[in-house]
């Protein structure tokens, strides 16, 4: 969702069943506190466990676990992408700044 100062944002709604009906329990959630583009939610079928895969405005890749209720973040693997020629690189980094990005 995209609210009025164009910040893209999350919103968690449940329902017992997949038909309805639903309710809010979060909103206006900014994974990290940043934009973020097109995301997947994933869960692993060994564990249940939850994860977010997103984009920070097609320049980082961002793997993130989500809380056992799937309503935020627990923590996350952060991959800054940048394209050489035409191919996508993702960058491995032990240590990294948010400042170099703002």
């Amino acid at each position: 969702m995209e609210d009025r100062a164009k910040n893209q944002t999350r919103t968690v709604l449940l329902a017992d069943k997949i038909t309805g009906p639903y309710r809010i329990v979060a909103s206006g959630i900014k994974p990290l506190g940043m934009n973020a583009g097109d995301f997947d939610l994933v869960t692993s079928p060994d564990d249940g466990k939850g994860y977010m895969y997103f984009d920070r405005i097609h320049t980082e890749v961002i793997c993130a676990d989500l809380t056992y209720d799937y309503t935020s973040l627990a923590c996350y693997c952060w991959l800054p992408i940048h394209f050489e020629e035409d191919r996508p690189v993702i960058e491995w980094r032990a240590e990294w700044s948010l400042d170099e990005y703002t």
